[in-house]
Order: structure tokens, then C-alpha cells, then sequence
């Protein structure tokens, strides 16, 4: 009797076309994936979905509720884009610090 035997695909190593990501990922990656984005879907996929990611991960949220991810996500893009930051700061730390600047949490009410 002959058997087949099947190995599955995951099993076969392939190279991949892109270097490794270092982690966490720097504000300095991020910078240059919101600098491309507008002429690579790809770049802007990586710039919107580090921004998601970095600011959902703030626990303390003090952006006032009429204010949309959207305006959010274009604070964070242009502080980002005025400076060249440097690979030493993460993502996270530069949207939260720029998240913060704009909105802090010790603000006076009105």
C-alpha cells in the first residue's frame, strides 16, 4: 500500500522580502512610514496602525470626547513629521508624550 505523506506549508521556510522590525518599534520607523505614506499604501498601513496601536495603549485618556481618533491620529502625524525623532524613543513614548502635550490630564476644566 503507498502512502502519501503531506508536510505542511508552515513547515517550509522561505525567506521574507523586508528586514525584521525591532521591538518595540522606535518613533524613528514610525517616522519615516508617515513620511512615505503618502505614496505607499504599505507605509501608510504601518503609520495608522502603530499610531492605533501605540495610543490605545494609553491608560490614562484625557482627549476630550468631541475630538475624533481621526484629528488624533493627524496631531500625532504632524509633530511627528516637524522633528526626525531619534531610535532611542519608542513609538508608544512619542505618541503618548505628543498625545499629552496637546491634551494633558491636569488641564483646568472649562
Amino acid at each position: 500500500m503507498k502512502r502519501l505523506l503531506l508536510l505542511p506549508l508552515t513547515l517550509i521556510p522561505w525567506e521574507t522580502f523586508s528586514s525584521s522590525m525591532p521591538t518595540p518599534i522606535s518613533a524613528s520607523w514610525l517616522h519615516y512610514a508617515c513620511k512615505e505614506e503618502a505614496s505607499s499604501e504599505y507605509a501608510r498601513g504601518f503609520c495608522e496602525g502603530v499610531i492605533d496601536a501605540s495610543y490605545s495603549s494609553i491608560q490614562n485618556w484625557c482627549v476630550p470626547e468631541d475630538i475624533t481618533h481621526g484629528e488624533v491620529k493627524d496631531h500625532i502625524k504632524t509633530d511627528l513629521l516637524k522633528i526626525k525623532p531619534t531610535g532611542a524613543v519608542t513609538a508608544i513614548k512619542f505618541v503618548s508624550d505628543s498625545i499629552n502635550s496637546k491634551w494633558p490630564c491636569s488641564r483646568e476644566p472649562k
